[in-house]
């Protein structure tokens, strides 16, 4: 995987927590769900499961929590609203 790919899906996230903060609007945990989602495809099409690379076994945690934690954010936020 290439490390531009994971600065731009950083960038892109720290955008869209700029923009929630402004707006506070619950679809931007969506959008954010949705670009990790991608990023998990991405990891998942790369790894070797014959041959595991341990730091691209730790981004594929790493970005699954991300995951699960734009989820039930967007979740409460949507229940508040």
């Amino acid at each position: 995987m290439r490390r531009g790919g994971e600065l731009k899906n950083s960038r892109r996230t720290n955008n869209l927590f700029k923009l929630q903060l402004v707006l506070g609007i619950a679809w931007i945990f969506h959008t954010a769900a949705q670009i990790a989602l991608d990023y998990l495809k991405e990891i998942l099409d790369t790894l070797d499961p014959t041959n595991p690379d341990p730091l691209l076994e730790k981004r594929l945690v790493d970005t699954s929590r991300d995951f699960e934690r734009y989820v039930q954010e967007g979740l409460q936020k949507d229940a508040s609203q």
